[in-house]
C-alpha cells in the first residue's frame, strides 16, 4: 500500500497479530466489501479464513479507504456494528480539506469513534528511514546530504512528508545523483515513471498504461478542465474524455486501469461523487505537457493573460522547454504592458522616493 495510514493499518494488523491476540484483525479497503448485513458478515469470515486461516468472524476488523462523504461507507460500518457488536473497528480516512479537520463524523454512521490525526514523519524519522535505506543497500548517497535533499525536496514538490513519499524520492536520488528540486517538472516525471513501474495491486487481466500515453492523455482531460473552469469531474467524464483522445490520436490504453491506478495511488480523490487531483500542482503539470504539444491550448492559456490565474502552470512548462523564446518574449511584453498600466493608474513619477518622510 502506498499511503501513510495504509501502512499504519497493515502495522496495527501485524502488531496484534503478533502479540498473540486470539483472533487477529482483518484489513480491507472500505470499497472491496457489501454493505448489507449478511454480505458484509460473509465477507469478514471469508476474508479472516483465506488471509488468516481462521474460522469465524474477526475481533477486530480495519477499513482502509474509508470517506467521510459516502454514505454506503457509514452503512457498511453499521451493518458490522450490528452483527458483530462486540467487534473493534479501527477506519482510516483521508481528509484533504484543512477546513474540515474538526468537523464532526457524518451523522449516518452509527456509535462513537475516538480520533486520532496521522502526522507528518520528523526530521528526526525522516534520517532514521535514509539511514536504514543506505545501509540495507549499494547506494552511493551520503547520509548528511540526502537527508537535507530529501527534506528540501519535498518541501519544493509541496508533497506530504510520508515513508512512500520519501522512498520514492530515495529511488530518484539513486538514478540521478545531481537531480536538482529547482526543476519540479523533471522530478514530478522520475515520480511517474517509478509510480508506473512499481504499480501492484490491479487486477490480473489489465495492462499498465504507457506512462509516456497516459501523460499526454490526462493532458487532453486537464485542458478540459481548464476550458470549463471546473477541476472535478465525474468518473464517466474522465472515461469520455481520456477515450475521445485515444480515439483522436489511434493510442490504445486501457483507461479503467489507468482510472484504477490514479486512485490506488491517490493522486485522484472522490469528493461528493466527483473526483478531483488531490493536489492542484498535477493539473498544472499534465497541462503545460498539453501545451507543448498542443499550440491551440498553449496560445488559449498565453493570450489575455490567463496564465496568470494559473502561475505553475508556467513553471512546469519552462521546465519542459527550456529554451522556449516565445514564453520569455511573452512573459517580458505582459510584465512591460501591466507595468504601464500601474504607473498610469497611480501617476507615481520614476524619482519618487517612498522612504524620504520615514523618520525614527
Amino acid at each position: 500500500m502506498r499511503s501513510g495510514l495504509s501502512a499504519l493499518g497493515r502495522y496495527l494488523a501485524l502488531e496484534k497479530f503478533s502479540s498473540g491476540a486470539a483472533n487477529a484483525p482483518v484489513f480491507y479497503e472500505a470499497s472491496a466489501a457489501p454493505n448489507h448485513e449478511t454480505g458484509v458478515l460473509e465477507f469478514l469470515e471469508a476474508t479472516a479464513r483465506k488471509d488468516l486461516g481462521l474460522s469465524g468472524a474477526p475481533d477486530c476488523v480495519i477499513i482502509d479507504k474509508f470517506n467521510m462523504s459516502n454514505d454506503l461507507h457509514a452503512r457498511q460500518v453499521n451493518s458490522i456494528r450490528k452483527v458483530l457488536p462486540e467487534v473493534q473497528i479501527i477506519l482510516l480516512s483521508t481528509i484533504d480539506d484543512p477546513a474540515k479537520l474538526e468537523s464532526d463524523l457524518p451523522a449516518k454512521l452509527d456509535g462513537d469513534f475516538q480520533r486520532y490525526w496521522l502526522w507528518s514523519l520528523s526530521r528526526g524519522k525522516v534520517r532514521e528511514l535514509v539511514h536504514q535505506r543506505l545501509a540495507n543497500g549499494n547506494s552511493k548517497l551520503q547520509e548528511d546530504d540526502t537527508v537535507s535533499r530529501l527534506v528540501e525536496h519535498l518541501e519544493t514538490l509541496n508533497i506530504p512528508r510520508t515513508a512512500h513519499n520519501c522512498l520514492t524520492l530515495l529511488t530518484i536520488f539513486d538514478h540521478q545523483i545531481e537531480a536538482n528540486p529547482v526543476n519540479r517538472t523533471e522530478i514530478i516525471e522520475n515520480f511517474l515513471q517509478i509510480l508506473f513501474s512499481t504499480m501492484q495491486g490491479m487486477p490480473k487481466y489489465s495492462t499498465i498504461p504507457d506512462m509516456k500515453d497516459s501523460l499526454f492523455a490526462l493532458g487532453y482531460l486537464c485542458e478540459a478542465l481548464y476550458r470549463k473552469k471546473s477541476f472535478s469531474f465525474a468518473r464517466d467524464d474522465f472515461y469520455t474524455i481520456v477515450g475521445q483522445y485515444c480515439k483522436e490520436q489511434l493510442v490504445d490504453i486501457q483507461i479503467d486501469t489507468l482510472f484504477l491506478m490514479l486512485c490506488a495511488s491517490n493522486l485522484l480523490l472522490e469528493k461528493g461523487g466527483k473526483y478531483e487531483f488531490r493536489f492542484s500542482y498535477w493539473v498544472h503539470f499534465f497541462s503545460a505537457h498539453r501545451m507543448h504539444h498542443n499550440p491551440e491550448f498553449y496560445q488559449h492559456l498565453m493570450e489575455g493573460r490567463k496564465y496568470a490565474n494559473f502561475p505553475e502552470v508556467i513553471e512546469f512548462y519552462s521546465g519542459i522547454d527550456r529554451r522556449s523564446s516565445k514564453l520569455i518574449d511573452t512573459l517580458l511584453s505582459d510584465l512591460d504592458e501591466v507595468n504601464n498600466e500601474v504607473l498610469a493608474r497611480t501617476d507615481l513619477s520614476d524619482d519618487l522616493d517612498f522612504y524620504a518622510s520615514i523618520t525614527w
